[in-house]
């Protein structure tokens, strides 16, 4: 019987939501504005494409919105192949599903052309069977449509279909959908960790937890 494991990677596989939040206040450093505070749980809340349209009508000496956007990539893209590193035991967990036979997707809000430096870097790409990012879908993580495209780019039952993921909007529409959700513990959670309790499958601190992860990839 086929099972389907799709992961997130931002704050799942790889520790890099620090570096993600604290690109809004280096963009403002750099180019001399006072970072509003505000803006810290606000960019929790919406996508950076979205904080991006905000940053380009409210504060235009920013640049406009592609400009943004690219300073944003060109500051991930350092942090990528300079500072992040995996979450605990997660190249051994998917290296454990590969060696026995799950299917492995990776689904993404980060753009795909970033994402693909940061797994050539960390050497993953051999490992995944598919790779879908939001800006491919067209739509964020809060639309099921990329695991809609998951399930049937597989071709497995939904009933075989787990996520490992750590943001709570993803994992409420994968739990809707009807796939089996497992969150991934992570700084970027610390205010919606009630909420996510109340709905997914699992919750883990991180990859070492096999035993716990095991019993989840059987229900």
């Amino acid at each position: 019987m086929k099972k389907l494991v799709i992961f997130d990677f931002d704050g799942t596989i790889v520790d890099s939501m620090p570096y993600w939040d604290s690109l809004p206040r280096l963009l403002f450093q750099e180019m001399n504005i006072e970072y509003p505070i505000e803006y810290n749980d606000i960019f929790r809340k919406i996508t950076i494409w979205e904080f991006s349209h905000e940053l380009e009508e409210k504060y235009p000496q920013l640049g406009t919105y592609d400009e943004i956007i690219k300073k944003f990539m060109d500051m991930m893209e350092i942090n990528y192949l300079n500072y992040v590193s995996f979450k605990p035991g997660a190249l051994a967990f998917i290296k454990y599903l590969k060696e026995n036979g799950y299917i492995i997707y990776l689904a993404s809000a980060t753009r795909y052309n970033l994402l693909m430096k940061a797994l050539e870097k960390m050497d993953l790409v051999k490992y995944f069977d598919w790779i879908i990012t939001e800006d491919i879908v067209g739509l964020s993580k809060r639309n099921p449509k990329i695991y809609d495209e998951c399930v049937k780019k597989s071709n497995v039952s939904l009933n075989n279909v787990y996520l490992f993921e750590d943001a709570d909007h993803a994992l409420k529409t994968a739990h809707d959908y009807g796939i089996k959700t497992c969150a991934i513990d992570d700084l970027s959670m610390s205010k919606n960790k009630d909420f996510i309790h109340s709905f997914v499958d699992t919750f883990v601190d991180d990859f070492t937890e096999m035993d716990k992860i095991k019993e989840f990839l059987e229900k």
